[in-house]
């Protein structure tokens, strides 16, 4: 099998990237800057098993590069995951609309990029699967996280219609939405504002990056056969 995960050096991306090589994928990761931390996880895992590709999803350029060292030699690709993703916090009135634009160039036209280029090719070959890493975010809609809140809207959204255009093809089209991670970014939260967050959550804690990873693992797997458009949200009771 033969998956790309965007963004997958650290965090959810590299739990996903770990959680699929268990699976028995060989998996293509992409990382923009964390060089180290993707060449880490190559020694970790196996070259055998992962690739890191450098590529930054604004540059179509860099995406080209991508789906050749992907599909070379005509190779198919049976899982698309959107992972990669920034933030650039601020309240709106304080937010520079570049921030704004950023985020959603990254977060959603990103995604859209990555999948745009790939998906000819899954209708070819009439399967695939792709899950858009979303956000309870773009569902709650949070304080100072308008960009990202409407960014991750915006892929709930693509992944409905997307599924309903690919349905035809045999190629399913999901999401799914994390809460709080245990990750780089949930742990620049100061501590006083993470115990008042988790008051909110069921479960009163903050997931572990592999419990998201387990997630997309499944709904990427033949279990799921008959699971498309439709966004899993993992935020343990918060929403």
């Amino acid at each position: 099998m033969n998956p790309v995960v965007s963004g997958g050096s650290r965090g959810i991306g590299k739990a996903i990237v770990e959680e699929l090589v268990n699976e028995g994928y060989h998996v293509t990761f992409t990382y923009n800057s964390r060089e180290q931390e993707a060449q880490d996880l190559v020694l970790q895992l196996g070259a055998d098993k992962v690739r890191a590709v450098k590529c930054s999803i604004t540059d179509l350029n860099d995406i080209e590069m991508l789906y050749g060292c992907v599909c070379e030699n005509n190779e198919t690709i049976d899982l698309i995951v959107n992972n990669a993703g920034i933030t650039k916090d601020n309240y709106f009135a304080l937010m520079g609309i570049d921030a704004f634009e950023t985020v959603i160039d990254t977060n959603l036209l990103g995604a859209a990029r990555v999948t745009h280029r790939f998906i000819k090719k899954m209708i070819a070959q009439k399967f695939g699967t792709i899950i858009n890493i979303s956000s309870i975010g773009g569902i709650m809609g949070p304080e100072g996280q308008t960009n990202y809140a409407a960014s991750k809207a915006g892929l709930i959204a693509m992944t409905k219609s997307l599924a309903r255009e690919m349905g035809k093809y045999n190629v399913r089209v999901l999401g799914v939405a994390p809460g709080f991670v245990k990750t780089d970014m949930y742990a620049k939260i100061p501590n006083q504002m993470k115990v008042k967050q988790l008051e909110a959550v069921a479960l009163k804690r903050p997931a572990e990056p592999k419990e998201i990873a387990s997630v997309v693992a499944f709904l990427a797997s033949p279990k799921a056969s008959y699971i498309t458009g439709t966004t899993i949200v993992v935020d343990g009771g918060l929403s």
